[in-house]
């Protein structure tokens, strides 16, 4: 079917040659057809540029952009700058989508004048694929329950990426990833979009659209301790944000609580692995908002208090290990 409204989908792809034409595959099949295919070509070494290419000659709604290794952020924001649909989303290129995941995703935006469309995915690990587990979620999602469900579900689809998601065109002009962020990208990114407009609303498919394949060489299985220190500076990022765009102080103080209990993790895991560079930096950053943490724990969950005062002190006793 084709519609009067276009979809771009945006690819960074870097040296993922076993994995691309699954990727592009999956994009190209989709049963809505109005796509603008933009692949980045973040300086690949293998032959991935090779094949971009090759799909750009075979399917005119395919576009390719070669550029200098610049990373994963400048090569999402080329597919932004570059974009002209009226709906946007973003696939990993060593991940894959079902076939009917767009058309699904634009049927249930428009149906409910959706801002944000999210949908359930899988984690494909060593030959198995299974569905992330998720609590009940309503259809429709408020702008407060889109920043704050992450919480109180657990739901790493949220926040943590961008890739299960479509988004309004419109949503997005003025927002781009933080080139200089390693970690949290997406999160940031995702708080800006849906702090973009005071009347945003998500729409959540419980469906399974998505493959996130997960590989043990990808950046969040390698990265040192001290450089994750970025995660924490997204959040910061996020807390100034929230503050200006005077946000209610409980969710405000929600994102505050959640980047101490972060760095204490972070800490944590340094003093486990005898990291004394990388348990410095995270203790620094456990200061940043203890104040806030002690505060909203104290009188309901004592014990999560006690956590990061033994962490502090150097005690890595995971007895009680909670937000």
């Amino acid at each position: 079917m084709i519609t009067m409204d276009k979809i771009s989908v945006i690819v960074p792809v870097y040296n993922v040659e076993p994995y691309l034409r699954r990727c592009i595959d999956s994009i190209i099949n989709q049963t809505y057809n109005n796509l603008e295919i933009l692949l980045i070509n973040d300086g690949s070494t293998d032959n991935s540029g090779v094949i971009c290419d090759e799909y750009a000659n075979c399917d005119t709604r395919v576009k390719v952009f070669h550029q200098l290794n610049e990373g994963l952020s400048s090569a999402r924001n080329i597919g932004l700058s570059n974009s002209t649909g009226n709906y946007i989303g973003f696939v990993d290129s060593d991940d894959w989508c079902e076939p009917y995941m767009y058309e699904t995703l634009h049927n249930k935006m428009k149906s409910t004048d959706a801002t944000i469309g999210i949908t359930n995915f899988f984690v494909d690990s060593d030959g198995n694929s299974s569905a992330q587990k998720c609590n009940y979620l309503p259809d429709l999602i408020t702008q407060t329950d889109l920043l704050v469900l992450p919480f109180e579900t657990g739901y790493r689809g949220f926040m943590g990426v961008v890739w299960n998601k479509m988004f309004r065109a419109e949503l997005l002009k003025n927002i781009i990833f933080e080139p200089d962020l390693r970690n949290n990208r997406d999160t940031l990114f995702y708080i800006r979009a849906v702090t973009e407009v005071s009347n945003c609303i998500g729409v959540y498919i419980e469906t399974p659209l998505y493959h996130y394949c997960k590989r043990e060489d990808s950046i969040s299985q390698s990265t040192p301790i001290k450089d994750k220190v970025d995660s924490l500076i997204a959040r910061h990022r996020i807390v100034d944000l929230l503050i200006t765009k005077k946000f209610s102080e409980e969710v405000i103080m929600k994102f505050k609580r959640f980047h101490c209990f972060t760095a204490g993790d972070f800490a944590r895991e340094a003093l486990t692995k005898g990291d004394t560079e990388g348990y410095a930096v995270m203790r620094k950053q456990i200061n940043v908002y203890l104040k806030e943490y002690i505060e909203i724990n104290i009188n309901t969950y004592p014990e999560r208090v006690k956590w990061i005062n033994n962490i502090l002190e150097g005690k890595i006793n995971r007895e009680e290990f909670l937000l």
